[in-house]
């Protein structure tokens, strides 16, 4: 388990991993609902998302952690271009509807640091995890099935509580970088932390039902999920201990979203 850990601390995590844990499962769940999977909107969709969460990160070491170096701006230049072209190909792909929400999450990868600095408070913990858990799985299914059937929707409620159970992670870890007394107690943050995954997990196993595989792939989802969401309550000590710990909190994000989707299906 401890190769495990340190496998999903390595820092590409954050820009390949996680981005496809926003849109994974809607692409999953489209694809089993249609059996036609629509392969380069999938593409484009799983670019502007990388390409968002290159450039948050970007924004993150400028705003944040004041790094200034010259290449970075031009990564950040190639974030942006590559994060525009893919958005507006994908505006000719989907319907006025869901361009709105394309629009809008875009919008808030940059507005969460221009002209207000917002990183790291619980509004954009609410908004993240609304995108994060929520919106953009609603895109990925549409860009399957094209339509949003409302009692489809609620197999999204678990991965709301999983994203909100790291973001509360990464919120504390932000605070204490930041110097920053965070506005809910750390404890009361691990319990809240523990509930959500509790809630998550057990909302995951209900939906799952019935199993079609021996309950096999309901007990493996609970035993790996509940493993992985464990050490997001440790505390972190120094700034080495933080990067690690946010580079799992993005990998466990993508394989928990994954194992939900295979005990969804079998």
């Amino acid at each position: 388990m401890k190769n495990i850990i340190k496998t999903l601390q390595l820092p590409i995590t954050k820009l390949l991993l996680y981005p496809l844990s926003t849109v994974l499962f809607g692409l999953i769940y489209g694809y089993f609902t249609s059996n036609v999977f629509n392969f380069m909107t999938s593409i484009l969709l799983c670019v502007m998302v990388m390409g968002a969460e290159t450039t948050h990160y970007l924004f993150h070491l400028k705003t944040d952690r004041y790094y200034d170096h010259p290449k970075l701006n031009i990564f950040l230049i190639i974030s942006e271009a590559i994060l525009t072209i893919a958005l507006l190909t994908l505006f000719f792909r989907m319907n006025w509807r869901i361009n709105l929400l394309l629009f809008m999450y875009v919008a808030f990868i940059h507005l969460q640091y221009f002209p207000f600095n917002f990183s790291g408070t619980i509004y954009q913990i609410i908004l993240k995890v609304m995108f994060n858990g929520f919106i953009l799985n609603c895109i990925a299914l549409y860009s399957q099935i094209h339509s949003l059937p409302k009692e489809q929707l609620i197999a999204f409620i678990p991965l709301v509580f999983i994203q909100f159970a790291i973001s509360l992670s990464s919120y504390n870890m932000c605070c204490y970088y930041k110097y920053l007394t965070p506005a809910i107690q750390p404890k009361m943050i691990n319990r809240i932390m523990i509930i959500s995954s509790f809630i998550a997990v057990s909302l995951g196993v209900y939906l799952s039902l019935p199993s079609t595989f021996y309950y096999l792939a309901q007990i493996i989802f609970v035993l790996l999920s509940v493993s992985l969401l464990v050490p997001i309550v440790n505390p972190v000590k120094n700034e080495v201990q933080m990067n690690h710990k946010h580079y799992y909190l993005c990998s466990i994000s993508t394989t928990i979203t994954l194992l939900y989707a295979i005990a969804y299906y079998y």
